[in-house]
């Protein structure tokens, strides 16, 4: 059928109004052509715009309610990442207390190691997608070629961040990593 392209009604029954409009006008049009030629013409003109008319607003109506669907998922979506980032970022801190609690040693080379690690978590806490900033075709290429050689997998999709430098990148459906991009290294934050 017809209007199998269609999951709005609203669409559907302008887009049958459209058509039955066109078939009947021009139907009585070709009546109307035998009493008067002009009415019929004209008639047979106006009920055929008319019709065209309908069936665009049955598009444009489609149009619209499909665009609203895909914003729907990318807001949900987006509301899992932050989900996950947030779970990342607790277990992160998790570690980071962890791991500086059974530090033993106080020199000074430990001391700007958690001054780093505090910055590190700082970036952390604060990280969030961003879908307005595009990933560069350079630094692209270079995490595709790391979690190639280091995992055997290429990402499925990899995002920027409100941090320079700073990325998203998934494996998989699961497996989420953040990275950041510096001199063509990749260092995995988590």
């Amino acid at each position: 059928m017809i209007t199998d392209n269609f999951d709005n009604r609203v669409a559907i029954i302008i887009y049958s109004i459209g058509l039955i409009n066109i078939i009947l006008g021009i139907l009585l049009s070709i009546i109307l052509l035998f009493n008067s030629p002009i009415f019929g013409i004209t008639f047979g003109l106006s009920a055929f715009v008319s019709g065209i008319l309908l069936i665009g607003f049955a598009y444009i109506i489609e149009y619209i309610e499909r665009l609203i669907q895909q914003s729907e998922i990318q807001v949900r979506t987006q509301t899992m990442l932050r989900t996950d980032m947030e779970k990342m970022n607790k277990n992160l801190e998790a570690y980071l207390q962890y791991s500086t609690s059974n530090s033993k040693e106080e020199s000074s080379l430990e001391v700007s190691r958690e001054e780093d690690t505090t910055n590190k978590n700082n970036v952390l806490s604060t990280l969030e997608v961003d879908d307005t900033k595009e990933v560069p075709l350079i630094a692209l290429g270079d995490i595709y070629r790391y979690f190639d050689q280091k995992y055997n997998q290429k990402p499925t999709e990899v995002k920027g961040t409100t941090y320079t430098d700073y990325y998203v990148v998934c494996i998989g459906a699961n497996l989420k990593k953040i990275i950041k991009v510096e001199d063509k290294r990749i260092i995995e934050l988590l």
